[in-house]
């Protein structure tokens, strides 16, 4: 085959890209592994401070999240 113009069938064929940015994903899941974790604990809070508590925590973990999840361009880059 090769003398024919034609590459060997053993060679391996280009490999795929992953459709995916891979530190994206481990951030979103850093994070909602974090949420997931405060839910399992939120039961132990009692009364009125369960829902600031929850609205606290969710909002700076969405805050975290969007910071680290579009970076920023330097000026001197």
């Amino acid at each position: 085959m090769a003398t024919l113009g034609h590459t060997f069938p053993f060679y391996a064929g280009p490999k795929p890209t992953f459709p995916m940015d891979t530190t994206l994903a481990s951030i979103i899941m850093i994070f909602l592994t974090a949420l997931a974790t405060f839910i399992v604990i939120l039961p132990g809070i009692r009364g009125k401070m369960r829902l600031f508590w929850l609205l606290r925590v969710v909002t700076s973990l969405f805050i975290g999240a969007a910071i680290l999840g579009t970076p920023v361009q330097q000026l001197n880059e």
